[in-house]
């Protein structure tokens, strides 16, 4: 009776407890299955801060059951621990958490959840998953295998994924991928961020577009705008088009604008490729802009225009810089520097005829035995046919009792012409520079208004008051025109007031004119002037010993030839026809003989090095000896941090009175601002990357 008494007994405390353990946990363990009535559903109460070093936040809310068809708990095989199965519904702070089954910590405020898990919060946010660890008070969600995030606007697969629900933050570490409808990125980690749709991806980040592919190692992402920001090395590629590389910039993949802050640079299939520190690039149209420290290069042409302003559009492969601008010419090792306020590239198209001339004869000659003599010749030619018939005038009854055998030779002669032609389109480029050229290269230097350079035969032109020195001769003349081969100048062509200089001594020039002047130049050394049409000399005989000067010699004829040694000296002078003139001693020579009516002598203007092209045309040099190298203009020092291209050299071109402006978006070839990047890209998008132009 004692027994059944004490078995009674621990049946009614334990119906007691089971009736009231929802909201008071028992103490003891006891090996008891319950399946009780769900409980009613309880308002969210405000509990007291629990010690809990991980928890930040002053207000910790409960997990709710809204619903579980199944309950069971045991303290013996699961402390603590309560068994939820069948369509269980989980509510904590506003948000529904659903799943198959789950074990609930009431104690800790946390769950684990499995099997179909969904986080449903609002109407804006799904997350899915097998596997769901979720704590309570520091509200964080820890999704496993085969987890998916979807707000509406993007969605985000991964295999492992913790939500953090107090800062809204989603983040992954062992692989994901976000889509949206346009874009497909990925990614070792990355954080996403709901309520901004600002993605952050970090290591092998790669983003697939219908278009291009972009990679990089650190990515940030707007899935509303659909702008990447560019915070790291980034390579963004159009397949055999394109090629884009920035460290730092956005890339708006919608429109396919970017703006391209750090590193940058644009590279076409053509060879085409605009480098800068500041780049606006606008794919769709074709068009790009650089700030500071911009170069146009033509990899294929071998020629770059560089300025700290530029732009480049991508349809007649059109480009112009200025600002500190050069172009340099490096098909050959002695590369051409030449320096104008303004430099100008375009292309031009033209079609190239081969000819495929063939020149066919066929003789056929056929022996046939007859009895008449007879000799027949056809002649074809072109679209012309002759026959002659011709009998000979002989007895036929003699011929054939002296000739056993008469043969008939017929002769067939076929001339046939084949002309074929075959067109095929090309491009050549025309670089321009105006006004204010100067150009420097090792055995030529000149200065001009304006200068037109033809990539087709490499002829460089120089108008409008054209100089050019070679060792210390000067040519000038209305235009000058200077012929490459093999990589080195040829020739030089002086039409139209055709001079030339050379310095002897003091107030002493050797000098020629006529109305055209063309210099042969040889191993980097001037070898032979010719001089055609009024041709006019005036030169200094000099004594072989200390090359002192004994006499004056003036000659007119209509063509010169001047030929030169390899030490500059004058070799020999020849005239056609029979020149007039006079020698005068050095005594007899009165300062009105000593220049012809053309005298130029200009040495003061020759750039004597790279850099010294970007002095002022009209400037002077402290000396005007060509020696004086203390005088060399070096150029200011940038503070690019690009690596893969030098940074273009710098020169005191502009005083600091100049007057100069801000470039805004509506005097950009470009023409888009800035984009909105979101609130989490913090000063980003107001970053500017314009830098100052100075006005030419």
């Amino acid at each position: 009776m004692k027994y059944k008494l004490i078995i009674l007994f621990i049946f009614f405390a334990a119906g007691v407890s089971a009736q009231n353990w929802y909201e008071y946990p028992p103490k003891t363990a006891q090996d008891t299955v319950l399946k009780p009535v769900v409980p009613q559903k309880y308002e969210p109460k405000t509990a007291q801060k629990p010690d809990n070093k991980k928890n930040k936040s002053s207000k910790i809310t409960y997990i709710y059951i809204e619903n579980a068809n199944i309950w069971e708990y045991d303290q013996v095989m699961r402390p603590g621990a309560q068994l939820l199965q069948d369509s269980v519904i989980f509510r904590h702070d506003g948000v529904f958490l659903y799943c198959d089954s789950a074990y609930f910590y009431e104690a800790d405020n946390s769950f684990n959840a499995y099997g179909n898990v969904v986080i449903n919060q609002g109407d804006t946010l799904f997350c899915y998953g097998d596997v769901l660890y979720y704590d309570g008070n520091t509200k964080l969600a820890r999704l496993r295998h085969n987890v998916m995030m979807d707000n509406l606007t993007a969605t985000l697969i991964t295999d492992s994924l913790n939500y953090d629900r107090a800062k809204n933050i989603g983040y992954y570490f062992n692989g994901g991928v976000i889509q949206d409808t346009l874009n497909t990125l990925s990614s070792e980690t990355g954080y996403y961020y709901p309520a901004t749709n600002i993605a952050l991806f970090r290591h092998n980040v790669t983003l697939e577009n219908p278009d291009f592919t972009m990679t990089s190692d650190t990515l940030k992402y707007n899935t509303t705008t659909k702008v990447a920001s560019i915070v790291g090395p980034t390579n963004i590629i159009y397949d055999k088009e394109t090629h884009i590389y920035s460290e730092y910039g956005w890339y708006n993949t919608e429109n396919e604008q970017s703006k391209l802050l750090l590193n940058s640079w644009v590279m076409h299939n053509s060879g085409k490729k605009l480098v800068g520190d500041t780049i606006f690039y606008d794919k769709k149209n074709g068009k790009g802009e650089g700030f500071s420290n911009v170069e146009i290069v033509d990899t294929v042409k071998k020629v770059t225009l560089a300025g700290n302003y530029g732009y480049y559009i991508e349809q007649n492969e059109i480009g112009l810089v200025t600002d500190s601008a050069m172009m340099t010419e490096y098909s050959s090792e002695d590369t051409l520097f030449l320096h104008a306020d303004t430099l100008y590239t375009h292309a031009e198209n033209y079609q190239v005829f081969l000819y495929d001339t063939v020149l066919f004869v066929k003789i056929d000659t056929a022996l046939v035995e007859s009895k008449t003599l007879k000799v027949e010749s056809d002649t074809l030619a072109k679209s012309e046919v002759q026959k002659i018939d011709s009998v000979m005038p002989v007895d036929k009854d003699t011929l054939l009792s002296e000739i056993d055998t008469i043969f008939e030779l017929k002769f067939d002669t076929v001339h046939i012409f084949r002309y074929d032609t075959i067109a095929y389109d090309s491009t050549f480029n025309i670089f321009e520079g105006y006004p204010n050229v100067r150009f420097f290269r090792t055995n030529v230097q000149g200065v001009c208004d304006s200068s037109y350079y033809d990539t087709r035969d490499s002829v460089l032109h120089l108008l409008k008051k054209p100089i050019i020195w070679s060792d210390n001769r000067q040519l000038t003349g209305d235009t000058i025109r200077i012929f490459p081969k093999n990589g080195e100048v040829e020739r030089a062509v002086v039409t139209q007031n055709a001079f030339v200089c050379e310095f002897v001594e003091e107030k002493h020039y050797n000098q020629l004119s006529g109305k055209e002047i063309t210099g042969y130049i040889v191993e980097n050394l001037l070898k032979r002037v010719d001089v055609k049409g009024n041709a006019e000399t005036l030169y200094y005989a000099q004594e072989e010993a200390d090359k002192s000067i004994i006499g004056l010699t003036k000659m007119v004829s209509s063509i010169m030839n001047m030929h030169f040694t390899k030490e500059r000296e004058i070799e020999r002078i020849v005239w056609l026809p029979k020149p007039s003139g006079s020698m005068f001693p050095l005594k007899d020579v009165k300062d009105d003989m000593l220049y012809l009516g053309n005298y130029s002598w200009q040495i003061s203007k020759k750039p004597i090095s790279k850099f010294d092209i970007f002095r002022d045309t009209n400037a002077k040099l402290i000396a005007d000896s060509i020696d004086n190298q203390d005088n060399i203009i070096v150029p200011k020092k940038k503070t690019t941090r690009r690596e893969d291209v030098k940074p273009i050299e710098d020169s005191k071109t502009a005083s600091k009175d100049k007057k100069r402006t801000s470039s805004t978006d509506s005097n950009r070839p470009s023409g888009f601002a800035t984009p909105n990047l979101g609130s989490d890209s913090g000063n980003f998008g107001n970053r500017s990357g314009s830098s100052t132009l100075r006005k030419q």
